[in-house]
């Protein structure tokens, strides 16, 4: 049996996606390679949702991890930068893989 979680969707952090998002939308956008990263259980442990991009780049600096460093290269974080940096990443992976 699977463990129910919240809704995301209705946190106060993400009033901001609400407002300009479905609820499918942001689910859609929520899973998207772009907008995930790799974290050990030590750095995110230490991540709020509600302090924002900021405070998750002050995590993902200090990751041993070179794509999750990489977000600290966006100022913003929006579904332009997410489409942006879902690219990138397939990009990568078909680079690295091979993958034709």
């Amino acid at each position: 049996m699977y463990a129910t979680r919240a809704n995301t969707f209705e946190k106060p952090e993400y009033a901001r996606w609400k407002r300009n998002h479905s609820q499918e939308e942001f689910d859609e956008r929520k899973n998207k390679i772009g907008n995930l990263t790799l974290l050990i259980p030590e750095e995110h442990s230490g991540i709020e949702e509600r302090e924002g991009l900021d405070a998750k780049k002050k995590a993902y600096k200090n990751s041993g991890i070179e794509t999750t460093k990489e977000i600290c290269d966006y100022d913003e974080w929006n579904d332009e930068t997410i489409d942006e940096r879902s690219t990138h990443l397939a990009e990568q992976l078909t680079e690295y893989w091979s993958i034709k």
